[in-house]
C-alpha cells in the first residue's frame, strides 16, 4: 500500500477517537447531539433571574456533556460568559466546594499605582479573595456572587452533586432559597446520579419555585441514532441501515454505548478500507468492544441476552416504536418461548406473550 494512503487512513482512524468519546464527556457543541428539550429548559432557567436547576438522572445518560456544552447555546446576547464546573467528591464539604467554583472564576482589581502619579495599576486573582477568612456560609456565597455578577452571565455548575454529604447538600439549598430571594444575578446548576430530586435534595420543597427540576432520561432512539450519523459524517463516511439499527438496538439508549460501539465500528471499516455503507460482522455485540468487567457489557454480550435484559426491564414498549420492528421483535421472542414451551413438554400459548404484545402496542414514550 502507498505510504501516503497508509498515513490517511491511519489519520481517520486517530480522528474516529475525537469524534466518538466513550470514555470522556462532550466538551463541544459541534460534537453535542440530541437534549433539546433539557437544553431549552436549562437555558430558560439561566435567563430568568432568582430561578436555578437541578439535573438528574441515572448514571452515562450524558449530563456531564449537557454541563460541559451549557454556556454555548446562550447566543451573542451574552458576550461574556463564565461558566465554572466542578466535580464534588465524598470528602468534600459546603466551604470546599465553593472555593473550588470560585478558584475558577478571575477577577480584576484596579488598584493606584505608588507615587504621586494617579496612575492606576490592574491585578488579575481568582475570586476567592472575595470570600475573605471567615467561614463560607449561604450569605457569604451570596455576596460574591453578587458582585460577580456585575460584569459578567455567571454559571456555576456543582457536578457529582450526590458524592457530597447530606450536611452540604443541606447547605446548598438554603443557598439557593437565599439566592432567589434576592433575585442575584447567577445561576447554580446541581447536576447529580438520582431517580428522584428528593434523592439528592431532601429539602426540595423549601425550594421547589428556585429549583427547577430537569430529568435525564435514556435517549430516544432517534437520538442515540444522530450520535452515529452525526459522528460518521464528520468522518466522511456511511453505515448500512441494518448496522445502524443494531448500533441504536445494543446502546440501549446510553450515549456512552452509541460511542463506544460508533468508535469501534468505524475503525472496524477503516481496517478493511471501508469508509462506505459500514457493516457490521454478525456477532458484532458489546462484549467485542467492552471491558469485560463492565456489569453492563456482561449482561447485553450479544442481541439474544438484549433481549433478555428488556424482558426483564420491562422496556421492550419503549424501544419498538413502529410498526415493523413491533412484529419483528414479537416474532422472535415469540420463538425464544415457545422454544422453552417445546422443551418443557407445554404445547400451550406461552402465558407472558398476550401482555408482552399488550405492552409493545401500547406505544410508550422513552424509556427512563
Amino acid at each position: 500500500m502507498d505510504p501516503k494512503d497508509q498515513e490517511r487512513w491511519q489519520a481517520l482512524a486517530l480522528e474516529a477517537g475525537r469524534v466518538f468519546t466513550p470514555n470522556t464527556p462532550i466538551d463541544e457543541k459541534s460534537l453535542f447531539t440530541g437534549r433539546v428539550a433539557q437544553i431549552r429548559r436549562v437555558v430558560d432557567v439561566i435567563r430568568q433571574s432568582g430561578q436555578h436547576a437541578i439535573v438528574f438522572g441515572e448514571r452515562g445518560v450524558g449530563k456531564t456533556s449537557l454541563a460541559n456544552v451549557l454556556h454555548e447555546f446562550l447566543g451573542k446576547a451574552h458576550s461574556k460568559v463564565s461558566a465554572p464546573r466542578i466535580n464534588c467528591d465524598s470528602a468534600d464539604s459546603f466551604g470546599t466546594t465553593w472555593r473550588k467554583a470560585f478558584e475558577q472564576v478571575e477577577v480584576t482589581r484596579r488598584e493606584s499605582a505608588a507615587g504621586f502619579s494617579g496612575a492606576e495599576e490592574s491585578t488579575t486573582c481568582d475570586a476567592t479573595t472575595l470570600l475573605g477568612t471567615g467561614p463560607i456560609r449561604p450569605d457569604s456565597v451570596k455576596r460574591v456572587l453578587t458582585e460577580l455578577s456585575r460584569d459578567l452571565l455567571l454559571i456555576v455548575i456543582i457536578d457529582e452533586f450526590d458524592r457530597l454529604p447530606q450536611r452540604a447538600r443541606r447547605a446548598f439549598a438554603d443557598t439557593i432559597k437565599t439566592l432567589s430571594d434576592h433575585a442575584v444575578p447567577a445561576t447554580v446548576v446541581l447536576v447529580g446520579v438520582a431517580d428522584s430530586v428528593e434523592q439528592l435534595v431532601e429539602e426540595h420543597q423549601s425550594v421547589s419555585r428556585a429549583l427547577v427540576q430537569i430529568q435525564m432520561p435514556r435517549m430516544t432512539p432517534q437520538e442515540i441514532g444522530t450520535i452515529i450519523d452525526s459522528g460518521l459524517n464528520r468522518l466522511g463516511m456511511t453505515i448500512d441501515v441494518s448496522a445502524r439499527e443494531r448500533i441504536v438496538l445494543l446502546a440501549q439508549g446510553l450515549p456512552h454505548y452509541a460511542h463506544l460501539i460508533g468508535l469501534h465500528a468505524a475503525r472496524y471499516a477503516l481496517d478493511r478500507r471501508r469508509p462506505a455503507a459500514i457493516r457490521l460482522p454478525h456477532r458484532f455485540s458489546l462484549a467485542a468492544v467492552c471491558d469485560q468487567h463492565d456489569p453492563i457489557a456482561r449482561h447485553l454480550s450479544d442481541e439474544q441476552a438484549f433481549i433478555d435484559q428488556l424482558r426483564a426491564l420491562g422496556i421492550e414498549r419503549a424501544w419498538i416504536d413502529d410498526g415493523v420492528r413491533r412484529k419483528c421483535f414479537v416474532r422472535r421472542v415469540r420463538a425464544k418461548c415457545i422454544d422453552g414451551a417445546t422443551q418443557r413438554g407445554d404445547r400451550r400459548r406461552p402465558a407472558d406473550e398476550a401482555p408482552l404484545q399488550k405492552n409493545l402496542s401500547m406505544g410508550h414514550g422513552a424509556c427512563r
